[in-house]
């Protein structure tokens, strides 16, 4: 794996880079390997939006609400230590990622690369491994990664 800037997350643009296919990136596990290797070239940074919390209780009709401070803590704790696992520095807690993908490509393609059985998922392969393998992808589809 080459080495990168603990800074690469900051260089991810707020402004988007080229058009094309926008498929939103949240705060999930995958999600943030994706934002990471694709990188500036291919991704923007926006504010988090996490969604509300729908919960129901024996029966009752469901409820909805915003997600409470310890449960956005608790987002960004588990997807820090996931990151970790990789080498890669925490992401900026507030920020998500929109993936630019280049004309031709559809946000099925991407998924079907990314999750389809050239990437080896995290319980089978070490962490190099699997970097390397959506890396491979990510070249792939949306050609150098920057």
């Amino acid at each position: 794996m080459s080495a990168m800037s603990d800074s690469r997350w900051e260089e991810i643009p707020g402004a988007p880079p080229r058009g094309g296919t926008v498929v939103a990136l949240g705060p999930h596990l995958r999600h943030s390997l994706i934002a990471y290797l694709a990188g500036p070239r291919h991704v923007q940074r926006v504010p988090r939006r996490l969604g509300d919390v729908v919960e129901q209780v024996h029966g009752e009709p469901p409820t909805s609400r915003r997600p409470s401070d310890a449960e956005r803590d608790e987002i960004q704790s588990r997807l820090v230590e996931f990151l970790a696992e990789f080498g890669i520095p925490a992401p900026p807690a507030d920020d998500e990622w929109r993936l630019y993908l280049p004309p031709g490509v559809c946000e099925d393609d991407l998924w079907a690369a990314v999750n389809g059985p050239e990437v080896r998922h995290e319980s089978e392969a070490s962490p190099p491994e699997v970097l390397a393998d959506l890396r491979t992808q990510l070249k792939r589809l949306l050609g150098p990664l920057a």
